[in-house]
């Protein structure tokens, strides 16, 4: 799901068709093409689904910036594939050429074990919204469970209690 926000005004997109453009380079269906049109006028973060592995994307469009984040650490791995989509994602929805984008990565922890990545995303997506200059989190696998639990408390905290109720006792 990508999560756009400025000011009061909140846009959503499916993870999945950001996972087709920047992985296997299709980002011409029509299907979201309306929405697309509507996000490009905003920054916007993402996950991006990779062979069972989760890494996060994110735009500045003022300053022409794609920030890349993955949990083990391996960005520079991504970064041929994603300026090569991104150039063409941005010319066939905006018209124009994607020269001047700048790929950038943070220096952070890196993953230890082969299943935390979805919520370490998350702690980066969480560090990258907030503004902080430094991800300067463990990634140790205590501190994901940990992590994951205050995901998990701040979902419910979020959601109607009167939703909750009719799942629990349908």
């Amino acid at each position: 799901m990508i999560v756009m926000q400025t000011g009061s005004s909140e846009m959503y997109l499916d993870c999945q068709y950001s996972t087709l453009w920047w992985c296997d380079g299709r980002y011409r269906g029509t299907r979201h093409k309306k929405l697309i049109h509507q996000s490009l006028t905003y920054s916007f973060i993402t996950a991006l689904h990779v062979v069972n592995h989760w890494i996060l994307l994110a735009t500045n469009l003022n300053s022409k910036t794609l920030y890349l984040y993955d949990p083990v650490g391996n960005e520079e791995h991504y970064r041929s594939r994603l300026e090569r989509n991104w150039k063409g994602f941005w010319k066939y929805h905006t018209n124009s050429s994607a020269t001047g984008w700048e790929i950038v990565s943070r220096t952070h922890s890196q993953q230890n074990d082969s299943y935390n990545c979805g919520v370490l995303l998350l702690k980066f997506a969480e560090h990258f919204l907030n503004g902080d200059e430094e991800f300067d989190f463990s990634a140790s696998t205590e501190c994901c469970r940990q992590y994951r639990q205050a995901f998990g408390n701040m979902l419910l905290d979020f959601t109607e209690k009167d939703v909750l109720q009719r799942r629990r006792f349908g």
